[in-house]
């Protein structure tokens, strides 16, 4: 529904927090009896949430049992949310019985795209928890520096169809946002078969999407490849660092990045990677690597 045709009938919109404080609001002053329809509450995303949220929650419904997973890592709502646990345990943590943990293991990523994902992050202030991969090694990430935009579009191709004649079968190309997205899409299409990726209308299965980085969270695919991700679209801020590690850990398997321009900040070579030239020539001859691209160490 449309704000106009809210408008028409009446209706107001409220976000999460709106109707957070109006349930805490309409518990305080008309309802006093105490809420008995939810006896344990599991929330998921839970860095998607800010504490007005847990609060009126845990107001609203004092006797309830929580469980609530998350990562703060991944909160990309910029302006709100959580970027660490601590407030929400001095809320939630009232019992000697509760507990809070980390679970630090990680089983989607290979030990190469884990580490490089955890470098983005260096550049962020809030409080990061550690992350153990399983040991599953894959190819080093490869980021790849394009004289031109057609020579980017030419180095994505090339990437996109290696990687589906080596099988991998569910692939996302990641832009920064949706109108960037669907103009890459049109660009690709032209060269490669690309599935449909507006997410109203996009099945996620198997095949090349291409998608907006905030629309990733949550899936994942078996190679993942950024595409263009500059200093303007993703200046050195936690926002964006967030959004730029969103991105690199949808990759099971593989992961990429080609640029032409300038490169974000976030990706400094100095900070996540090694120029390609450091190789030795066999393994630039075996994985197509040239003096340009850039890689973090297997």
């Amino acid at each position: 529904m449309t704000p106009e045709e809210r408008g028409r009938r009446g209706m107001t919109r409220f976000d999460v927090y709106g109707l957070a404080a109006l349930a805490y609001l309409y518990k305080r002053v008309k309802e006093t009896d105490p809420i008995r329809e939810a006896h344990h509450i599991v929330v998921d995303e839970a860095q998607d949430y800010g504490m007005m949220a847990y609060s009126a929650l845990r107001f609203c419904i004092p006797q309830c049992s929580w469980t609530i997973m998350g990562d703060v890592s991944q909160n990309i709502r910029f302006g709100f949310g959580l970027n660490d646990w601590e407030e929400l345990k001095e809320l939630m943590l009232t019992d000697p019985k509760d507990s809070f943990a980390v679970l630090s293991k990680s089983y989607r990523n290979t030990v190469e795209i884990s580490a490089f994902a955890q470098r983005i992050l260096k550049a962020a202030s809030f409080r990061r928890y550690p992350i153990e991969p399983i040991i599953r090694h894959g190819n080093a990430v490869r980021v790849s520096e394009c004289g031109t935009e057609e020579e980017m579009t030419k180095q994505a191709v090339s990437l996109l169809s290696s990687w589906q004649e080596a099988g991998y079968e569910t692939i996302a190309v990641i832009l920064r946002n949706e109108a960037e997205a669907k103009k890459i899409a049109a660009q690709l299409a032209e060269r490669i078969a690309v599935e449909e990726s507006d997410p109203g209308k996009a099945a996620f299965g198997k095949g090349i999407l291409v998608l907006p980085a905030e629309y990733t969270k949550g899936l994942e695919f078996d190679a993942v490849l950024i595409y263009n991700p500059t200093q303007e679209d993703y200046p050195e801020d936690d926002g964006h660092a967030k959004l730029l590690y969103v991105a690199a850990t949808r990759a099971l398997h593989e992961l990429a990045v080609v640029y032409a321009g300038s490169l974000t900040g976030l990706l400094r070579k100095d900070q996540v990677g090694f120029p390609a030239a450091d190789l030795p020539v066999a393994y630039l001859d075996k994985t197509g690597y040239n003096e340009r691209d850039w890689y973090l160490p297997e």
